[in-house]
């Protein structure tokens, strides 16, 4: 499915946010002293996730946008509901897997909220 010109610019406006985000998580790590390659490789993970998700948010809508309103709410709240699954297998890898720090993986997760409400704030046409 091909994106519509709204939301690939969405996407690409919280692919940004996201990563200056995770930019300085990063340097938040090192000036605190907690700063290690497993930092960088969990922050990566949790933005790579995050972005994953908000791709899939989007396509969710192009899609539901086809249906029926009672079809459409059922098919957000299907997709909802494997979207916070995905969050909770990344989150269950983080802790796993001893290249990521679980820490720096799990806070990208709130980044797109974060970019959401910084481009609301600093652009009037903000997420639409």
């Amino acid at each position: 499915m091909k994106f519509t010109p709204v939301v690939a610019e969405n996407i690409k406006k919280i692919a940004c946010y996201n990563l200056g985000l995770t930019v300085i998580e990063n340097v938040v790590f090192f000036v605190i002293g907690l700063w290690g390659i497993d930092v960088l490789f969990g922050s990566l993970f949790g933005y790579a996730i995050s972005v994953i998700n908000f791709v899939w948010l989007g396509l969710s809508v192009q899609k539901a946008m086809d249906k029926e309103q009672k079809q459409a709410q059922m098919y957000m709240q299907s997709t909802y509901t494997a979207r916070m699954v995905l969050f909770s297998i990344s989150f269950v890898i983080a802790l796993i897997v001893p290249v990521f720090n679980w820490i720096a993986a799990v806070i990208p997760f709130i980044f797109t909220r974060i970019s959401i409400m910084i481009i609301n704030f600093v652009n009037k046409e903000g997420i639409r």
